[in-house]
């Protein structure tokens, strides 16, 4: 079985870098997009299993970034990671099914935790 593909969406090229390094590591493929059109444009061209994004990105919030992942691609889990003072930005998502929040700051095994219960959730449902 091929390890499932986690796309991470962030602004920040070094978070990107040690979140993909934690889920290579946790035997995970790993694509990283700095934007949204360049993480839709992956999306588009190849299986993915688990968006992890950022509440925070260029141009818009994660939230408005999750609204079009989710008009296009309704099935895809969507993990968003956020500090404390982000909740306001993501209350009205919490408890949409495919959708779940991290807090900043985590560590790595509670990252590969979350990720795989998302994607063990999303493969049986």
């Amino acid at each position: 079985m091929t390890p499932p593909r986690i796309l991470i969406l962030d602004a920040e090229p070094v978070v990107r870098s040690v979140v993909a390094a934690i889920l290579e590591h946790g035997g995970y493929k790993v694509d990283q997009a700095a934007t949204v059109p360049a993480a839709l444009d992956v999306v588009e061209r190849r299986q993915t299993d688990l968006l992890l994004t950022n509440v925070y990105l260029p141009g818009m919030t994660g939230r408005q970034a999750v609204d079009m992942f989710k008009r296009t691609y309704p099935e895809l889990p969507v993990l968003m990671v956020s500090g404390l003072p982000d909740s306001d930005v993501i209350e009205e998502w919490v408890g949409q099914p495919g959708f779940d929040t991290f807090p900043k700051p985590f560590g790595a095994q509670e990252l590969l935790d979350k990720v795989h219960s998302i994607l063990d959730e999303s493969h049986h449902s």
